[in-house]
């Protein structure tokens, strides 16, 4: 019993250390925007736009910490849920493409809500821009999963299937409620957080079914 218990005293504290860095990170990040809205830099975008940018926030920051891991192998697998080191070597590409993938996607909606009404980015350039940044992440998810094995494609259909059930809960009951008069329509640009923001959610859900949140 005590051997089980020194067993899974280092799961912990790396549950523990990740959890912290992820709250310090993510913290600083949003605190970092919110300066940024607070003082202009990010034009007047509206409670659309600002969610919108603290969505692809998020994707942006868990991609730069991804890419730390890889990066950095020996400090990575404290932080990431992973057995060791040496699995973030085995699975360094696939990691890559994962954290390159997320972060342009959530930098394609950042310039999307600072190019809308309100924004500092010019429309034309706002789309060339986000365009780039959704076809790069288009190439580098389909390069992630040309290196997946059964079980990670079987856990990413997973994922798209919660998706889709997600969005149609709460993009479906919101357009309901818009429609019967009881509450504002959403904009364009919520269809595009809700798209982000759901697809990650859906990503926990389909990994914690499957009993892989635990720590390692």
């Amino acid at each position: 019993m005590e051997m089980m218990r020194d067993a899974s005293a280092p799961k912990r504290r790396k549950f523990v250390a990740s959890g912290i860095l992820g709250a310090v990170v993510g913290g600083a990040g949003m605190i970092g925007l919110i300066r940024l809205y607070e003082s202009g830099a990010l034009g007047d975008l509206g409670a659309s736009g600002m969610i919108a940018c603290v969505a692809g926030a998020v994707y942006v920051l868990i991609g730069i910490q991804v890419g730390i891991g890889v990066t950095l192998p020996a400090l990575g697998w404290r932080f990431l849920n992973v057995e060791d080191a040496e699995e973030i070597r085995e699975q360094r590409g696939i990691l890559a493409y994962a954290a390159g993938g997320m972060i342009a996607w959530g930098g394609a909606l950042i310039v999307v809500a600072l190019s809308g009404p309100g924004g500092i980015l010019a429309p034309g350039m706002g789309l060339a821009a986000a365009l780039g940044l959704i076809a790069a992440s288009v190439v580098l998810t389909a390069l992630m999963w040309r290196q997946m094995d059964e079980l990670m494609r079987g856990m990413s259909r997973e994922c798209g299937n919660i998706s889709f059930y997600l969005l149609l809960l709460v993009g479906g009951t919101w357009a309901t409620l818009a429609h019967l008069g009881f509450a504002a329509g959403p904009a364009p640009l919520d269809w595009l957080t809700m798209f982000t923001a759901l697809t990650l959610l859906a990503s926990f859900v389909a990994v914690g079914l499957r009993g892989m949140l635990m720590p390692r």
